[in-house]
């Protein structure tokens, strides 16, 4: 089952990275996330004021004007836009500066992988994926990068159409395929202790990672290369006739994400030294009429494709899960981060998959050295078995990332392949660390990131697993709603405080649901309570053992004295935002009577100013400049096309899917203004 199956194809590279940032309120309070729009409080605390009235023209100096912060491990200068005020959001793993390739495949446990071309045409093909094509293109547009929630480090999306390896120069090597309807991949593990920093060479989130998958269902949106240039496509190609295998899986992980790459900041010592660098670059642009430099991060990419399995969530990893209780002692205090784990009877091989589990140095990429890993089985009163030893060679770098991270090994002789399903999973390092333990239930929520009007409803599926199978007998999901804290608009939330009464963002079911055996889903239905971020996390139980009671408080990192289950690395959760509850906006608007330039200072003021101020590459790089009433009169039936396109696609607007359902209906009334049906153009 998924990338953990042979045959599989391995890719390594980078990730570029092009959000806009000015959102994120990691310093100030600059945005009112849950309202969508400007934290006016704030900015008109500023000197001189920042107000509604002189704010197209003054937020934007502001944005860009360097100021002391002062951090808890010491203070640097930065402007409140951050490090890429004017970024579109886009994400790729193949642009000039980021280049992602298939560096070989395996076709079967314990062979060598191919790694030569002319084994294996894929190799040295690259890798990419895409988003939807614009109304009116035949060309792929980007693939996007959202949070859920803005001020958040939990909730990051990527919305996609298609995963693409290779290009139409050289057929022999292409593989494209469309991701399955409806979904998009979000973060999973997210580790903020991935690298320990020894060398203190990384900031922001580069001591981060993340895992995303994805899945390409087979069919007429998957292509394939010609088996007679590609031993794996010709494996694959097989397998895809079973009718248990759904497509393909794409899993990467992602971290040692680096900012500044660009040569203007190579001499920089120090961030304020970037930043002042940064506003300088920006105010030189504007001077000269040029578009502002975009500022992208670049991280390191090390991806799997396998085979997707019925039954196997499209978005997130799934199998026998080993997650960490407690903190390790490497190198400096740090956990091990999740594994998993699966058993191939059939075959008598284990497989792990490391790809998220064992920290880096520092920002060459070196992995912390933990000794012999082994993988034990535990039964009900009978000796542990070392299923697999691990060596330091085995996680190393140069194997890690030969490999992403998945390690194939024999099962002794003797041991019993039922023994091993009914068994306890362990990883045990030898250096004085902590073990990861496994987790018998799973359940893992779908999607992980939602957006919900007021008076509207959604359903999140959680797919339940015991030891990575269907259960065969009833389990339980308790929820627990919890929210971001400090909260919004304060800077920098940085754990979650379970909801209390009025407090809640969404209603839950008031009982805890039932799965009874044999099945292996549960629906779950969100009703919206009042604008705002939830995270709900599910705390799955068998229903012989004892309802577990939600944790007060979920924090990333696991404490240094004691054990607990729940990360936000390691909890089961999906992230909700409310949106604002604008639903008398239309009305007002139609009080107006169809005075065209009263309804243009509505639909600017309560609509388009927002995102005018905050994402500038409106302006600059996609040339609608929404302050400008001729230019959003000509594009009205563009913009309103935008607005109404599914919440999965890449093209939908805003990018970051806050716009309320009472907003879009403004936007809408306005085109029948200002363009009524039949008439040409305003």
């Amino acid at each position: 089952m998924s990338v953990l199956s042979v045959p599989r194809l391995f890719f390594r590279g980078e990730a570029s990275w092009n959000p806009a940032t000015l959102n994120n309120n990691d310093q100030w309070e600059t945005v009112d996330v849950v309202g969508a729009e400007l934290n006016w409080s704030y900015l008109e605390s500023q000197a001189p004021p920042i107000t509604r009235a002189n704010a197209r023209l003054r937020f934007p100096e502001w944005a860009r004007t360097l100021r002391w912060y002062q951090g808890e491990q010491g203070g640097w200068y930065q402007p409140p836009a951050e490090w890429n005020y004017y970024g579109g959001n886009e994400v790729a793993l193949h642009t000039a500066s980021a280049r992602t390739v298939v560096t070989g495949t395996q076709l079967d446990y314990g062979v060598p992988v191919l790694g030569d071309h002319a084994e294996e045409a894929l190799v040295g093909a690259y890798v990419d994926v895409a988003g939807d094509s614009y109304p009116g293109s035949a060309f792929a547009g980007a693939a996007r990068v959202v949070d859920v929630n803005p001020d958040s480090f939990w909730s990051t999306c990527v919305f996609l159409r298609r995963v693409q390896i290779g290009d139409d120069s050289a057929p022999g090597a292409l593989l494209d395929g469309e991701v399955e309807p409806g979904t998009f991949m979000t973060s999973a593990w997210l580790n903020l202790e991935r690298n320990l920093n020894g060398c203190r060479d990384l900031e922001l989130a580069a001591v981060g990672g993340a895992v995303f998958q994805a899945c390409l269902p087979k069919g007429d949106t998957l292509r394939l290369p010609p088996p007679t240039s590609s031993p794996w496509a010709a494996r694959v190609e097989r397998e895809l006739g079973r009718p248990e295998v759904k497509g393909l899986m794409v899993r990467m992980s992602v971290y040692l994400t680096r900012y500044f790459q660009g040569e203007a900041f190579q001499d920089c010592q120090g961030r304020s030294a970037r930043y002042t660098r940064l506003c300088q670059l920006w105010d030189e642009q504007l001077a000269e009429g040029w578009e502002p430099g975009q500022n992208p991060a670049v991280s390191r990419v090390l991806g799997t494709v396998g085979l997707w399995i019925k039954g196997e969530p499209a978005g997130v990893p799934t199998g026998r899960l080993l997650t960490p209780r407690a903190r390790a002692a490497v190198e400096g205090p740090a956990p091990l981060g999740p594994a998993v784990v699966e058993v191939h009877a059939a075959e008598r091989v284990v497989s792990v998959d490391l790809g998220a589990t064992v920290a880096e140095r520092d920002g060459s990429g070196a992995k912390a050295d933990l000794g012999p890993l082994s993988l034990v089985l535990e039964g009900d009163g009978a000796p542990p078995v070392v299923l697999a030893t691990l060596e330091h060679a085995d996680y190393a770098a140069e194997r890690y990332e030969a490999t992403a991270g998945i390690v194939d090994r024999r099962l002794p002789d003797g041991v019993d392949g039922n023994a091993v399903a009914a068994g306890t999973l362990r990883l045990v390092p030898a250096a004085p660390a902590a073990a990861l333990e496994e987790e018998p239930l799973t359940a893992h929520p779908s999607p992980r990131g939602v957006w919900l009007d007021a008076g509207r409803t959604a359903t999140v599926v959680v797919d339940v697993r015991h030891k990575g199978e269907v259960p065969g007998t009833p389990v339980r999901l308790r929820l627990a709603q919890y929210l971001p804290e400090p909260p919004p608009p304060c800077p920098g939330p940085r754990c979650w405080v379970v909801a209390t009464g009025a407090s809640a963002v969404v209603a839950l079911p008031d009982a805890d649901l039932v799965v009874p055996p044999g099945q292996a889903r549960a629906e779950v239905c969100l009703t919206p309570l009042r604008p705002g971020f939830a995270t709900v996390a599910v705390l799955p139980y068998a229903e012989s053992e004892e309802r577990p009671d939600p944790p007060p408080v979920i924090q990333p990192l696991l404490p240094e004295e004691g054990a607990t289950r729940w990360t936000t690395t390691t909890a089961f959760f999906w992230t909700v935002r409310v949106l604002p509850f604008d639903g008398e906006l239309p009305g007002r608007f139609q009080e107006l009577a169809g005075d065209r330039k009263k309804a243009w200072d509505f639909l600017y003021e309560h609509v388009l100013s927002y995102y005018d101020a905050v994402y500038p590459a409106m302006r600059y790089a996609a040339r609608l400049d929404l302050g400008d009433r001729d230019t959003v009169d000509r594009n009205i039936g563009r913009i309103t096309d935008l607005v109404d396109h599914p919440i999965d696609s890449t093209v939908r607007m805003p990018v970051t899917r806050e716009l309320s359902a009472g907003k879009r209906e403004v936007i809408r009334l306005y085109r029948d203004l200002v363009a009524p049906p039949g008439a040409g153009a305003p």
